[in-house]
């Protein structure tokens, strides 16, 4: 017997895509911080920032397990 792993089918999907989103963002996030451009920097910040907003949401849901 297997044990599934979310509550709906469409889970999977909505997981993959914010954990692909917040790779995505940690990485462009971190490079746009070492950019020489004053905008570019501003952009990586903040992508960077949520990019953790996301990460801590998505922890802080693990901890309940949902």
């Amino acid at each position: 017997m297997t044990i599934p792993f979310f509550k709906d089918k469409s889970g999977l999907i909505y997981h993959s895509l914010a954990l692909t989103y917040v790779i995505l963002a940690y990485g462009l996030g971190l490079t746009g911080l070492f950019s020489n451009h004053w905008l570019i920097n501003i952009l990586g910040t903040l992508l960077l920032a949520h990019g953790m907003i996301i990460s801590g949401y998505m922890l802080h849901e693990c901890a309940h397990n949902e």
